[in-house]
């Protein structure tokens, strides 16, 4: 298969991103037992869209944004410090001794940021550079973030191990990045012109693995119904819009370019999920990957939707 074909291929996949996480959830759940002698490929699969990303990542780009810092000061405010602490506050208020259901909660609000709002960057004319600035930046930091947040809100309250989830995050996202830019730069942007058309394409399946294997390794834990899960996924689904919300008009605010609004618009609202749902298969009890599923199942359809009511005036 040539190029072009890889590209439409790729295209139509990316048509059906609100589809295809959540399908990975449905197969998932469907094959359960079946899916997990793969799991160990997890990790693999997770390198490899994240070095498929950072394919395209240009330094110099990355260095432009750097030197005018606001929109990053704006976005980490927002997405690592409000939002962490509002769904703290709430589980505390709605499910305040579901240790578990906590702990994916804030799990879930403590990852870094998502690839995927690259595509919806791009789709809606943000300011791209921005939005891999904060994708590169949030990725780096995230074996430091992710594990001190999920430390500080949860406390005693559950046993962390905070090593290993460091760990895990720099195989699965910090490494990757880094190998990614630095092929890139080194090849002048020759080799990605090249791979890239057959990686992205690829790194979308691999999407569809993760998730479909990690939902397996739950299936049987979360098969009873629980009347907590019908609490967490409003929280989810609440804090989630929140974030978007936050990102919208915090660039408003401050009068920032509309650019800059889409990007921290989907930025602020859009979280590596995927990872979410390693780590919380990997380091916490099973009812820890309830509010992950949930967030996979509805995060792309949230970003739609906040198309339309956060961003309608322009793009109409």
């Amino acid at each position: 298969m040539d190029a072009d074909r890889w590209n439409s291929v790729n295209k139509l996949l990316e048509r059906f991103m609100p589809l295809l996480t959540p399908s990975g959830v449905v197969l998932g759940f469907l094959l359960g037992e079946l899916v997990v002698p793969i799991k160990s490929w997890g990790t693999f699969f997770f390198a490899f869209m994240t070095f498929t990303s950072a394919l395209a990542i240009n330094a110099g780009d990355l260095i432009a944004v750097f030197r005018r810092p606001f929109a990053l000061i704006i976005f980490f405010f927002s997405f690592h410090i409000f939002q962490p602490l509002l769904i703290r506050l709430f589980a505390a208020a709605v499910i305040p001794h579901d240790t578990g259901l906590t702990a994916g909660l804030v799990l879930l609000f403590a990852i870094p940021a998502a690839v995927s709002s690259s595509i919806w960057v791009s789709m809606h004319n943000g300011n791209n550079a921005l939005t891999i600035a904060i994708i590169v930046l949030d990725t780096l930091l995230a074996p430091v973030l992710t594990p001190y947040t999920v430390s500080l809100l949860l406390g005693s309250s559950i046993e962390l191990d905070a090593g290993g989830m460091m760990l895990s995050l720099l195989w699965m996202v910090v490494l990757p990045s880094v190998l990614g830019i630095i092929v890139n730069q080194v090849s002048r942007g020759i080799i990605p012109i090249r791979i890239l058309p057959f990686c992205r394409p690829i790194s979308k399946i691999a999407l569809l693995l993760v998730i479909m294997v990690n939902a397996g390794a739950i299936r049987s834990s979360v098969s009873s119904f629980d009347s907590s899960y019908i609490f967490a996924g409003i929280l989810v689904i609440l804090c989630s819009f929140l974030g978007f919300a936050a990102g919208r008009f915090s660039a408003s605010l401050f009068r920032l370019p509309y650019a800059d609004t889409v990007s921290l618009t989907f930025n602020c609202g859009l979280r590596n999920i995927s990872a979410a749902l390693v780590l919380a298969i990997s380091f916490f009890e099973p009812r820890a990957g309830v509010p992950v599923i949930i967030g996979i199942l509805f995060q792309q359809s949230i970003a739609g939707g906040v198309t339309q009511l956060l961003l309608k005036e322009r793009i109409d």
